[in-house]
């Protein structure tokens, strides 16, 4: 709200901020936009103080009464175009003090009787908050919807993502069997080459890891004729040697 200063002395002076000592109460049609600040000051103190409103064209005033040293403009000060007056009286019920006529103007506009918003209390007026009210429910349940599909987009992400978590421990699961399934090919490869050297009075021997615990055994056949055996060459460097 906007408020504007008055000060009130004991001679009846009316007093405002700026050089035209004029109040000005914007457009016609302002409804509860402008509130008065009274001071009064010399006769004025412990007086009960009234403000009378002559509008434009108007005989008998209305008043408000100021109270903890506001009153607001009335409705009925703005409801036309003009320039009125304020006259101000204060009584303690065996003293009255009136003060001089204080101006203002409310400036006139096109008017919005038939715009779109309507008179207060009126059907129309009430046409127009439901409709509003019919706005702002639509207004809720469109951020409603937006809330529930954004839960829903990060319960699908969540989804594809667990997913994809699942499709990449098969992946390595299938990578880890087709390893397992090479290596036991090439140790049957392994195998049968060795029984095949065994089978033509060969025999054979071979050095191997158990289960890469870093133990070589050394593994000869029964039928290997040659005497061998492993020695260190100095070097760290196991050999054959043939006896």
């Amino acid at each position: 709200m906007i408020e504007l200063s008055v000060s009130l002395a004991s001679n009846g002076a009316v007093r405002v901020p700026g050089y035209e000592q004029l109040l000005r109460f914007g457009y016609t049609k302002n409804r509860g936009v402008y509130r008065l600040a009274v001071t009064p000051s010399g006769e004025w103190a412990g007086l009960a103080v009234r403000a009378f409103w002559h509008v434009p064209g108007g005989k008998d005033p209305s008043s408000s009464l100021v109270v903890d040293g506001a009153v607001e403009v009335p409705a009925l000060v703005t409801a036309a175009p003009g320039d009125g007056c304020i006259t101000f009286e204060g009584s303690d019920g065996s003293k009255t003090v009136t003060s001089a006529d204080l101006r203002y103007r409310v400036s006139s506009n096109s008017g919005t009787e038939e715009g779109d918003m309507p008179e207060p209390d009126s059907p129309a007026w009430e046409q127009f908050v439901d409709a509003v009210k019919d706005s702002a429910k639509a207004a809720r349940q469109a951020a409603q919807d937006a809330a529930g599909f954004a839960e829903s987009a990060d319960t699908f992400a969540g989804t594809a993502t667990e997913s994809a978590q699942k499709a990449s421990s098969s992946a390595d699961a299938a990578e880890k069997f087709a390893r397992a399934a090479s290596e036991s090919r090439a140790e049957a490869a392994r195998q049968a080459e060795l029984a095949a050297q065994a089978a033509k009075n060969k025999g054979y021997m071979y050095l191997e890891d158990d289960d890469n615990s870093g133990t070589l055994s050394f593994v000869k056949s029964d039928n290997l004729t040659d005497d061998v055996m492993l020695q260190d060459d100095g070097h760290g460097v196991l050999e054959v040697v043939y006896l």
